[in-house]
């Protein structure tokens, strides 16, 4: 081993699995995430490789250590040729790094180091061997051509270092648009010390605020930015050298022998590259031919997709260059020449097509690359995705369970012999999804990462084109990574990636500048059994419907989904997904603040709008508040942050009371009230988290007694909803489903409840089950998105805890449910009934007339349109 070290340290062990083989005889970057010991996370780390081989790391928390005895913590370090794919498996984390070990290890690698320095609105790279000088290359602030006419060129401004280690640093650098104001970016470098290696981000976000007159979000918005042209240049400022690439990265190289390579993907190049799915604010289709073409002043190639690598030779280095997605965020463009290559997120096309890109307000672009020195030659297809991915492995399904890592989202064992490995076996989740993806050509820079809400094609009943988008609805993301973890199949990684990235980019509306009920929240999935028309990814649009308008509306906690989110980023450590999870957190925050809307002057109590769900008289248990909790949680999971914490037990107070009187609520009226199940389980996620944390307030005591008061409840009252089938407007295979969660909820709260009710619950618990499953099996649609997206969630975390050998809940909980009487619940009412409430009857009434007809003639006027 390199570098002494007593038997006295501590050892601990985490098995991993590897994303992709290594590249062989290569000098890499080595990242991956685990929960560690609370006491073993806070101090210097190293790890030690098949027992032989010492390496220090950095250690970077991705969550705050004071929320759990097994904080995450992302390690990175650089790994030696003499390490192979199979001494990766298991790694021990020690907690002393031993004098010299760092020097040592550098030492052995004696590979280019990369540095990195601002100049003249520009990033410099330096690759350097020691004090010898190998390359540098220059990446330019963007540029951005408006309504084909202004020229706005990106000014770098400050920075942010967000992580700083000895191997790894990311740098966050905002990007000014003096010209317009409108337009705000980002520029995320990480840049490794000891290996060659660089991947830079770019994020480009509309920050106006959407007109969306009536709720309605269609294409065309006076706030969208029309983009002719978005590109940025990556100079070589080497003199002398020779350039080479590949169109796919998979065939072989050829040298640049011509001026300048024109590579441009127009569309996916697929038979659906025409889907109704790309249509612009005119109704027409973009695109001028299908895939893509390369061009040089000697030859013109088609394709169906192009997947350009270029590497510049010099002194014996190979600095190689690729995007991060390509052809699959079309239209990309790039023009490689022997110094410079022109990146062109949008690209800018002949004058005679005057094609504008619309990005939304609110909406965000992306742009990734990487940068990587390759010594020993060309690279091959292997180094490519290794370089690609933000990290290499993930820790095992056993080892996540051991450590209870999983247990704060609500996953307590393993799915052993069940109706659910049964579903996931009967058929290839991936290659359906991905089919799905595929039939709707859910690709581009917009779509990419959304699936398609092929579900909602079953009641849909115009002849026009279908298109429906599934924004994330129940939390797909968590479900893939649920599924990842447990099958390790790798094939989902590029779903996961993409959702991860969409989700941030184009779902959430990244605005200050519209009303606190909608600013930085998350949009609806597509209006149901209707097609998106101009909206989108959001939802409505006055397109929809036939001779009357849409109902209308806006981001919402009753589709509100962060859990995925902030998974991923413990997993991956992409500080992006970390800002969005915060971000969704904080619109709860502010969409509930009275001291934030119009009424400020009237009244600055809460709105009511982070505990409605569907009326907005009804602040009982329902999808709003469970999925605002949700939120929340997640949020205090990374930061500790007090504010998030308040906020829940505000909302918990606020929906539920242990003397409710259940019956009253009206919950078996499925149609409008099967959300409470929702709230339900997050009541329960909230009732670990604070115990596993040892926060056993009155908060916690007065969650647990409703929550036991609901489920005995539910032991009595609730049926499988399709037994009265007839009560529903459409008996789809989603209700069996929604059923899962009750079986769920009463399984967790057998443990709270006394023996004779804890048995009546998990009776029942296994009686709702049986028939969901059942009835689930009986649908041909039940592999539609919707039912995977439940199944591969609710329906996974159910089988979980049906499988659980030992209590879910912590003990400090099970063993503390009484306490002392409650003061009696208070009726919450929303701003707008607190202030109209304090009018004269006279002024109640004059205002209710004039709001009746403000809402006729607002229809009148959408319709007219």
């Amino acid at each position: 081993m390199k570098g002494a070290m007593s038997n006295n340290h501590r050892l601990w062990m985490v098995p991993l699995w590897l994303v992709h083989q290594p590249p062989v005889s290569s000098f890499l970057p080595f990242v991956f995430s685990a929960p560690l010991p609370s006491d073993l996370a806070t101090r210097p780390c190293a790890i030690i490789i098949n027992g032989k081989v010492l390496c220090p790391c950095d250690c970077f928390h991705l969550n705050a250590p004071a929320v759990s005895d097994m904080p995450w913590l992302q390690f990175a370090t650089v790994l030696t040729p003499e390490i192979t794919q199979s001494d990766l498996v298991e790694i021990a984390v020690t907690e002393y790094t031993p004098d010299g070990a760092l020097v040592q290890h550098c030492e052995t690698i004696s590979c280019p180091a990369v540095s990195l320095d601002k100049f003249d609105n520009a990033i410099r790279l330096t690759f350097s061997l020691g004090s010898s000088l190998i390359s540098r290359m220059r990446l330019e602030a963007p540029r951005v051509i408006l309504n084909n006419k202004y020229e706005v060129q990106g000014m770098l401004k400050y920075y942010m270092i967000l992580r700083a280690g000895r191997f790894v640093r990311l740098i966050r650098f905002l990007i000014d648009f003096p010209e317009c104001r409108s337009l705000i970016g980002w520029l995320d470098i990480v840049c490794w010390t000891f290996t060659p290696f660089v991947r830079w981000e770019y994020r480009l976000t509309n920050r106006n605020a959407a007109e969306h007159r009536s709720g309605l979000w269609d294409l065309g918005d006076k706030s969208s930015l029309s983009i002719s042209s978005l590109g940025l240049s990556l100079y070589s400022e080497d003199d002398l050298h020779e350039v080479y690439y590949s169109l796919d990265g998979e065939e072989k190289y050829q040298q640049l022998d011509c001026p300048e390579l024109l590579i441009h993907q127009e569309s996916s190049g697929s038979k659906y590259w025409q889907h109704a799915n790309h249509v612009t604010q005119s109704g027409r289709l973009p695109f001028r031919f299908a895939g893509a073409v390369a061009e040089t002043e000697k030859a013109t190639v088609y394709a169906t997709k192009f997947g350009p690598v270029w590497s510049h030779k010099y002194l014996g280095h190979y600095l190689t260059v690729t995007l991060d997605p390509f052809w699959s965020a079309f239209p990309r463009a790039v023009r490689i020449s022997r110094d410079c290559a022109v990146i062109e997120a949008l690209p800018l096309l002949p004058p005679h097509c005057r094609q504008l890109y619309e990005l939304q307000g609110g909406e965000c672009l992306r742009l990734r690359g990487v940068i990587f020195n390759s010594p020993n030659g060309l690279p091959n297809k292997r180094a490519l995705e290794w370089y690609k991915g933000p990290c290499h492995a993930f820790p095992t399904w056993d080892y996540l369970l051991k450590c209870k890592a999983l247990t704060t989202f609500g996953i307590y064992g393993t799915p052993r012999e069940s109706k659910w490995i049964q579903y996931i076996s009967a058929f290839d989740i991936i290659q359906e999804l991905e089919t799905k993806v595929v039939q709707q050509d859910e690709l581009g820079w917009r779509h990419l990462g959304d699936i398609p809400a092929d579900h909602e094609r079953v009641y849909y009943r115009r002849s026009s084109p279908f298109v429906s988008h599934f924004n994330n609805q129940y939390d797909l993301l968590a479900g893939l990574l649920y599924l990842l973890l447990y099958s390790r199949d790798s094939r989902l990684l590029d779903l996961i990636h993409g959702m991860s990235r969409h989700i941030a980019d184009i779902d959430v509306y990244h605005t200050d500048k519209d009303r606190s009920a909608y600013n930085h929240g998350l949009f609806w999935h597509t209006d149901h059994y209707k097609s998106a028309g101009l909206a989108t990814h959001r939802s409505f649009s006055r397109t929809q419907g036939s001779g009357q308008i849409t109902h209308g509306g806006g981001p919402s906690c009753e589709h509100l989904y962060s859990t995925g989110l902030c998974i991923y980023y413990l997993l991956t450590g992409e500080s992006w997904a970390r800002d969005t999870v915060l971000e969704l957190a904080d619109f709860v925050i502010s969409c509930d603040d009275g001291g934030q809307t119009g009424l400020r002057y009237l009244d600055k109590g809460p709105t009511g709008l982070a505990s409605r769900t569907r009326d907005d008289d009804y602040h009982g248990p329902g999808r709003g508040p469970g999925n605002a909790i949700e939120a929340l949680l997640n949020a205090w999971l990374l930061t500790a942050d007090i504010r998030y914490w308040h906020k829940i037990r505000d909302l918990i107070h606020r929906c539920i009371h242990p003397s409710d009187d259940v019956a009253s609520l009206g919950l078996l009226d499925a149609e409008r009230r099967w959300s409470y199940t929702v709230f339900l389980e997050a009541v329960l996620r909230f009732l670990h988290i604070a115990a596993q944390n040892r926060v056993l307030d009155a908060t916690v005591f007065y969650a647990t007694q409703a929550l036991v008061q609901y489920a005995k409840w539910m032991v009595v009252y609730e049926r499988p909803y399709l037994e009265n089938a007839h009560q529903l407007e459409y008996p789809t295979e989603t209700w069996p489903c929604q059923d899962l969660r009750k079986s769920l909820i009463l399984r967790a709260t057998a443990q709270l409840a006394n023996s004779l009710w804890s048995r009546r619950m998990l009776d029942k618990a296994a009686e709702i089950s049986q028939a969901a499953w059942i009835a689930i099996a009986k649908f041909s649609t039940r592999y539609m998105t919707r039912p995977i997206a439940l199944l591969l969630n609710v329906g996974f975390r159910e089988a979980c805890l049906a499988g659980c050998q030992d209590n879910a809940l912590p003990a400090s909980l099970v063993e503390n449910t009484q306490y002392g009487a409650w003061p009696p619940r208070q009726k919450f009412l929303p701003i707008q009934r607190r202030i109209l409430a304090k009018l004269p009857a006279p002024c109640r009434w004059v205002l209710a007339v004039l709001r009746g007809w403000a809402s006729r003639i607002n229809k009148l006027v959408i319709l007219s349109k």
